[in-house]
């Protein structure tokens, strides 16, 4: 009867180990990612990235790395203001961002030579085709599923 139990024990240890981890429960924040570079095309290190949600006034901060890229994870879905400065560059600044649930926002910044005080405004636009990950998805209303045959 101990050998039955252990071994129950231990296919229910194994299925569970196998399991993605997506399977326990579903998300509930967005990733923000994007490229900083000058206006000659090459990347620019360690830029302060700010994203400030419109709505709460909540600030997330995170700089570029040796590449140029930055990424912020687990920022809550909602319409977000990102700001980037670094010395020696305009700052720039891209408004109207949503960011969604498991979804990431893609945000690039070319920035030009300046001072700090000058600013170039980026008008956010939602891309046509996502381009950060290879999910496929669609909206449904509810109703309409009740009204098929």
């Amino acid at each position: 009867m101990l050998g039955k139990t252990i071994m129950i024990l231990a296919v229910l240890v194994a299925i569970l180990g196998f399991m993605p981890a997506k399977s326990f429960g579903q998300g509930i924040t967005g990733t923000i990612v994007g490229t900083v570079s000058d206006s000659s095309g090459g990347v620019i290190p360690n830029v302060s990235v700010t994203a400030t949600n419109t709505a709460t006034g909540v600030v997330y901060r995170t700089a570029t790395g040796p590449e140029g890229f930055y990424t912020m994870s687990n920022v809550p879905p909602g319409r977000y203001d990102i700001k980037v400065s670094s010395a020696g560059s305009r700052t720039g600044v891209s408004s109207g961002n949503d960011v969604n649930v498991e979804r990431t926002t893609r945000v690039d910044f070319t920035l030009s030579p300046g001072t700090v005080s000058e600013t170039v405004q980026v008008t956010a636009t939602t891309p046509l085709v996502e381009t950060t990950t290879s999910d496929i998805g669609r909206w449904s209303i509810p109703g309409k599923l009740t009204t098929f045959p």
